[in-house]
C-alpha cells in the first residue's frame, strides 16, 4: 500500500480492519480514513475522532491543528501498536480508559514487554520481533523503520525460525 504509486496510507490500522484470507494471507480492510498521500484530506482531529485512538501514532495525537497528518510513519506506528496487540491479545494500555491512554502515549509511554514468552518459543526470534515492534512505535517519526525495512526484518525472524525448525 505505501508502495503504491502515489502511496495509500490508511490512517486507521488497527487488529480489528486486518483480515486473514482461506490461503493464510493477511487483508487490510477499512479504508475509509485512508488518503493518498500526495492528497491532504485528513487531520489528526478528523482521524482522532474516527480511528481506534490507542492505536494512534503520538504527533497525531498531540496535534490540535494541521501541523500532523497521517503518514507512513503514523502507520507504521499504528501497525507496530496492532502487532503488539496480535502477540499479546491485548489492546495498548488495557487498563486504562482512552483518555488516559492517549496521555500516556503522548508522553512517550508504550505498552510492557511481555514478561512471558507469547512472542515465539525461539529467545532470538523472540529478541527480533520485540525489537522491530519497539522500533515501530519509536516516539520520533523518523526513528521509525520504513516500510521496506519493516518487511526485511519479519523475512529475517522468518528465516530465523526456519532455520531453527531444521535444526536436529
Amino acid at each position: 500500500m505505501h508502495g503504491r504509486s502515489p502511496p495509500v496510507i490508511h490512517g486507521d490500522l488497527h487488529p480489528e480492519n486486518l483480515l486473514v484470507n482461506e490461503d493464510g494471507e493477511t487483508l487490510i480492510c477499512d479504508f475509509g480514513l485512508s488518503r493518498i498521500h500526495h492528497e491532504v484530506t485528513r487531520t489528526a482531529t478528523h482521524i482522532q475522532e474516527g480511528g481506534h485512538r490507542r492505536y494512534i501514532a503520538p504527533e497525531l495525537a498531540s496535534s490540535p491543528d494541521d501541523r500532523f497528518r497521517t503518514s507512513k510513519a503514523s502507520d507504521i506506528y499504528s501497525l507496530g501498536l496492532t502487532f503488539y496487540s496480535l502477540v499479546t491479545l491485548n489492546i495498548p494500555f488495557q487498563d486504562y480508559w482512552d483518555f488516559d491512554a492517549m496521555s500516556r502515549i503522548r508522553q512517550g509511554e508504550r505498552p510492557p514487554r511481555p514478561t512471558a514468552s507469547s512472542l515465539s518459543a525461539s529467545p532470538n526470534v523472540e529478541a527480533l520481533l520485540w525489537n522491530l515492534i519497539e522500533d515501530m512505535w519509536a516516539h520520533n517519526p523518523a526513528s521509525r523503520p520504513s516500510p521496506a525495512g519493516v518487511v526485511e526484518r519479519i523475512g529475517r525472524a522468518i528465516a530465523t525460525v526456519q532455520a531453527t525448525d531444521r535444526t536436529p
